[in-house]
């Protein structure tokens, strides 16, 4: 068998490890750390994305959830990326189709996303049409469904959330309309984005709506 190639968000490079909780291979950019500053220690079986989840549900568990303070430092998280020339981004390729080509066979029609952070799985409703059952008389008619599935998500510099989602290739009909869940997503976003800033940056010591460390 070939070496393992990295799963988180379609990177595709050489694995060094595979995560405990996600059971996913992930490569020296995608690894798991833990601490900050000097004190940072690689996870050799845990990938980032996992780490940044266990770090936001710890805190989920511990902070009540302020409209105006989860906006705050997720802007404020966000800010500190950008400034910082946005590290940790992703790079993304969605296959969106295949055609076949003389020589090659079939092959795959990739497009280019926005890179962006990848937020793990994260739940999508995703809206699709298809012809009714002819057995139940509805033969000819346009029936409306709706199915949830779980998308490989990024958050994208400019703030919005984004899937690898590509509905001819993903078992869906061409035209189908994916949204997110937004059942807490605000404070899962400011969290994440937080976790992802202090460990890539170091933690923030800065106010304007940031969090502080003692």
């Amino acid at each position: 068998m070939g070496a393992a190639l990295c799963d988180i968000g379609g990177c595709g490079v050489q694995a060094i490890g595979r995560c405990n909780s996600c059971a996913n291979a992930f490569c020296a950019s995608h690894q798991g750390y833990k601490g900050s500053g000097i004190n940072v220690v690689a996870l050799v079986n845990r990938c980032a994305p996992c780490v940044a989840n266990a770090a936001i549900q710890r805190r989920s568990q511990v902070e009540a959830v302020d409209p105006e303070h989860v906006k705050a430092e997720f802007e404020a998280a966000l800010r500190r990326l950008i400034e910082a020339g946005s590290p940790g981004l992703t790079p993304r390729v969605v296959v969106i189709g295949r055609r076949k080509t003389r020589f090659k066979g079939w092959v795959d029609i990739t497009e280019e996303r926005r890179p962006g952070w990848s937020l793990g799985l994260r739940n999508w409703r995703v809206t699709y049409s298809e012809s009714g059952d002819k057995d139940a008389g509805m033969g000819g008619l346009s029936v409306t469904k709706t199915k949830h599935v779980a998308v490989e998500t990024f958050l994208v510099p400019t703030g919005e959330i984004e899937a690898n989602f590509a509905p001819g290739m993903d078992g869906f009909p061409h035209g189908a309309k994916a949204t997110i869940d937004a059942t807490n997503m605000e404070s899962f976003l400011a969290r994440h984005l937080s976790v992802l800033a202090d460990r890539l940056l170091g933690p923030s010591t800065g106010t304007g709506g940031g969090r502080s460390r003692d």
